[in-house]
């Protein structure tokens, strides 16, 4: 077999090439979505966190295109929930029923999911608490308004944006980790251990 530079057959090279420009291509589609939310929030005055996705991608990896994600994700602050409701569908997005209607996930959930007009745009999750525990009960008790107190302003390559501090994004990936992928999955350890490499070394 025809070895590339880096030891792999031709064809494994080729596969992982494939991968990786889609990955890629789901990155800058995932950032230029990101971007022009956070840029309506920010006008609008509507404090939002980014959790995950290509904000944590950028944060953590050294090539964002490796950290995968399939939706976009959200926190706001609950007072805000109407406003952020409001500009979601200001921007063409439509809550996703899957058996329970909007009224309800705002009473008894502390995330609920919006789809886009635009096929080339993935799913948003909306969240106004840290931990959601679907069709069980109202997620546990957590000082929200503490969070929003130590989140940082932080000019990205995309302008200005909020972000958890380091200890309490490390607090949401890990309870994100626990409660909602059961301590499974290698790519939540991966982003844990990553956050920790980088912040211990301060």
């Amino acid at each position: 077999a025809v070895l590339s530079p880096l030891g792999l057959p031709a064809p494994s090279r080729d596969r992982l090439r494939s991968a990786w420009l889609g990955a890629r291509r789901q990155y800058l589609l995932g950032v230029r979505q990101l971007t022009r939310i956070l840029s309506a929030f920010e006008r609008e005055g509507v404090p939002v966190i980014p959790l995950r996705g290509p904000a944590l991608a950028e944060l953590l990896y050294r090539d964002p295109a490796l950290r995968p994600f399939t939706d976009l994700d959200l926190l706001v602050q609950e007072g805000n929930l109407p406003r952020a409701l409001s500009l979601l569908s200001g921007l063409g997005y439509r809550h996703m029923e899957v058996g329970l209607p909007l009224s309800l996930e705002l009473n008894w959930r502390h995330a609920a999911s919006f789809v886009p007009e635009a096929p080339e745009e993935i799913p948003i999750d909306l969240h106004w608490g840290m931990v959601d525990y679907p069709g069980l009960a109202p997620a546990a008790a957590i000082t929200h308004q503490d969070l929003w107190d130590r989140a940082v302003r932080v000019e990205g390559p995309h302008g200005l944006r909020w972000e958890f501090c380091p200890e309490d994004l490390l607090i949401s990936l890990a309870l994100h980790w626990a409660v909602h992928h059961a301590l499974s999955g290698l790519i939540w350890q991966l982003d844990l251990a990553l956050l920790i490499a980088r912040h211990g070394r301060a």
